[in-house]
């Protein structure tokens, strides 16, 4: 796969990912392209577009490497998995923390 130069324009991006029929490789790639260049909230549209799994549960294991809680509860949604956000607050509780 040849990488891919990032990022798009708006209007590029847009086209690519609500325009077009684009197909689910394509939008996988340009969503590890993105990733690549640490474009994470970038990459997370185009792997949720291409309901790719496996690149979605990469970009979750990275949100909680960088501490991106955003990025986590956007991945979490994207996998539609909302039940992982109640481990989280769980987790962040036995921490010591206060929700």
């Amino acid at each position: 796969m040849t990488d891919r130069v990032v990022p798009l324009s708006v209007v590029e991006r847009h086209k690519r990912l609500f325009t077009e029929d684009t197909p689910k490789d394509e939008l996988t790639a340009w969503g590890i392209s993105h990733e690549k260049q640490g474009m994470y909230h970038d990459a997370l549209e185009y792997f949720s577009r291409a309901a790719s799994k496996g690149d979605l549960e990469r970009l979750l294991s990275l949100a909680v490497e960088e501490a991106d809680l955003v990025l986590f509860i956007n991945t979490v949604k994207a996998l539609g998995e909302e039940h992982r956000l109640d481990d989280l607050v769980q987790q962040y509780r036995a921490a010591g923390g206060v929700v």
